[in-house]
């Protein structure tokens, strides 16, 4: 398999790890959009959320383990931000899921744009998930994030 999630996984490339065990891994990403910016991910390859194997255990120790990051990482009295990415059009660009642990917001400035390796190990641009903006705020409705800007 030609992922680049699996081969860090593996031990095949290196990276800063910062919880690890027999099912996950984190590790800090290379390509952060955040103070404190940290890739989870299940050892076993899972595209993402929709896959037929992402059932609830997976699932639930996905976000347990994004949980205990951000624990080690200083974040759970400050807070901080969990992103899953979805599909082309969610702004995935490595199909292995992952989950984004994101910390440190305040500091940052308003971005139209993320960054992430994808499968080829390159930097590619997604855009952001500002599709909330186009919305009128009502009940039931979605907004945007107040750092983010409406398109």
């Amino acid at each position: 398999m030609d992922c680049v999630f699996c081969k860090i996984a593996a031990g095949e490339i290196p990276a800063a790890r910062v919880l690890e065990d027999d099912a996950y891994l984190a590790f800090h990403d290379l390509n952060a959009q955040a103070p404190l910016h940290v890739l989870v991910i299940p050892k076993r390859h899972v595209v993402n959320v929709a896959d037929e194997d992402a059932d609830e255990a997976l699932l639930g120790g996905l976000l347990d383990r994004a949980r205990q990051a951000a624990k080690a990482l200083g974040l759970e009295l400050k807070g901080y931000r969990i992103v899953l990415n979805v599909g082309n059009d969610g702004g995935q660009t490595v199909r292995h899921l992952h989950a984004h642990v994101l910390g440190g917001l305040t500091s940052l400035q308003p971005s139209a744009v993320s960054s992430e390796v994808d499968d080829d190990g390159g930097a590619e641009l997604s855009r952001s998930a500002s599709v909330a903006g186009r919305h009128e705020a009502g009940a039931g409705s979605l907004r945007a994030h107040p750092r983010l800007p409406a398109r």
